[in-house]
């Protein structure tokens, strides 16, 4: 157990953020580099992205444009999403120093207080391990420059700016781990499914891998083909925002759960469009392909545009999309249950 640091050699930071703990992590672990202030490179050039590695032992670092990389420390803990410490390499010349015995440590903790709602404690210790000079240090990173404002960067991008406009970045950004996320479970889900695996229905009126992946892709082309064009023909609403059911978090919640059962309309039915399961799957990839694109390019107000679903009631366009891959693993999760059953074929 890490002994505590001494109060004068630490510095702490409290952040409150209104999302999921599971993004507020991956945001800070993996996504540094499009938060991190743009001035604060340590190297001669300004860095492209910001690296930490996702394991124990793992290296802190910025790269450059060109590739050129600069050490800041090493990954000590890394436990999503609840913690994250990393050494602090850099002395008060703002050079690095591999001595371990010479860094101090930079630890952000999460803590869950709610589907949309998590603490970051922080806390920047042991700075008394640089030994000279360490109180230059301490004040820099107390200062308005240091911490406080690297952290204020890290919780504007969390805040899911919900007005008027193109999306944020962190939308965006939450968007795509989603689908991404939502597509290679599936994935795995149907992996090496024989013929006789992929129509197997364990009751009359139970659907089969192959009808789960043909409604998967019929409703995302539903989505993409009819819902989004028909709002983008209207005029924004901000109002409309006020009469919201439902979170961004509830919405991938309730359309991922399968406690409540749902009656497909017969529109999106299974109806054997395709015949093959690599006919259903190539649908699905480039139907997710074009989904994924819309949301990296789109400038289009999807906040304040809005469309009613049959289940959920009135849902914004940016629900929409966050819809389409809580459906992926709802269907994922029924072909789990199929391939459960005692009769499901061996091969």
């Amino acid at each position: 157990m890490t002994p505590q640091a001494a109060p004068t050699a630490a510095v702490t930071r409290t952040l409150h953020v209104a999302v999921p703990i599971d993004y507020a992590f991956r945001t800070l672990a993996e996504k540094m580099g499009t938060w991190w202030p743009a001035s604060h490179h340590i190297a001669k050039t300004p860095f492209a992205e910001v690296v930490v590695e996702p394991r124990v032992g793992g290296r802190w670092f910025e790269r450059d444009a060109a590739g050129a990389e600069c050490d800041w420390g090493k990954v000590l803990v890394f436990d999503p999403p609840k913690q994250l410490v990393v050494s602090w390499h850099l002395q008060a010349d703002w050079h690095y120093d591999p001595d371990m015995s010479r860094a101090s440590e930079v630890a952000f903790q999460f803590i869950e207080e709610g589907p949309e709602a998590t603490r970051m404690e922080f806390e920047h210790r042991h700075l008394e391990r640089h030994g000279e000079g360490w109180e230059q240090i301490r004040a820099g990173v107390d200062s308005p420059g240091g911490w406080t404002g690297i952290l204020a960067k890290y919780q504007q991008c969390l805040a899911g700016k919900l007005t008027a406009g193109v999306l944020s970045d962190a939308e965006r950004e939450y968007a795509l781990q989603e689908l991404q996320g939502a597509e290679a479970k599936f994935r795995d889900v149907v992996r090496n499914l024989t013929p006789g695996q992929w129509s197997f229905r364990s009751a009359d009126g139970r659907w089969s891998p192959a009808d789960c992946a043909e409604h998967i892709a019929v409703i995302e082309a539903i989505v993409l083909d009819r819902v989004v064009p028909k709002a983008l023909q209207w005029p924004t609403d901000p109002e409309k925002r006020k009469t919201l059911k439902y979170s961004d978090a509830a919405v991938l919640r309730l359309g991922a759960e399968r406690e409540q059962k749902l009656n497909a309309p017969e529109l999106v039915q299974p109806a054997g469009r395709w015949k093959t399961p690599d006919e259903i799957l190539s649908n699905i990839s480039t139907l997710r392909g074009r989904t994924v694109q819309f949301v990296k390019s789109t400038q289009e107000d999807l906040r304040n545009r809005f469309a009613d679903h049959p289940v959920f009631g009135t849902l914004d366009l940016y629900q929409w999309v966050l819809l389409v891959g809580a459906h992926m693993r709802r269907h994922a999760d029924q072909i789990v249950q199929e391939k459960s059953h005692p009769d499901f074929p061996k091969a």
